[in-house]
């Protein structure tokens, strides 16, 4: 079985937001998810919704509504994100290997 509809997610402007995005976009598609998969730029220092209503207080409903209309495909955001480093153990055993190799 396969899940369709639109996934829309805020995203920290830091590491683990770079991280998030990844992981996100691997995990759905590892599971079947077939639809949209949109990343709210929260742009601006501000971290969480929660920020955003600190930092707009009555017209966080229009500022938040803005962000969300101009969510973008998370593909497009995770070709644009600096290329990640391969932590996985596979990926360590061959480095290790590759240095032996090398080693005078």
């Amino acid at each position: 079985m396969r899940a369709s509809g639109e996934f829309t997610s805020t995203v920290k402007p830091d590491k683990g937001g770079v991280a998030f995005v990844r992981g996100m976009v691997q995990r759905l598609k590892a599971i079947g998810y077939v639809g949209a998969v949109l990343v709210i730029d929260s742009g601006d220092g501000v971290k969480a919704p929660h920020d955003l209503k600190v930092k707009t207080g009555d017209s966080f409903a229009a500022a938040f509504k803005a962000r969300v209309e101009a969510a973008r495909p998370a593909a497009d955001v995770v070709r644009e994100l600096p290329a990640a480093k391969d932590t996985t153990a596979k990926a360590a055993t061959a480095s290790r290997r590759k240095n032996r190799k090398e080693a005078p």
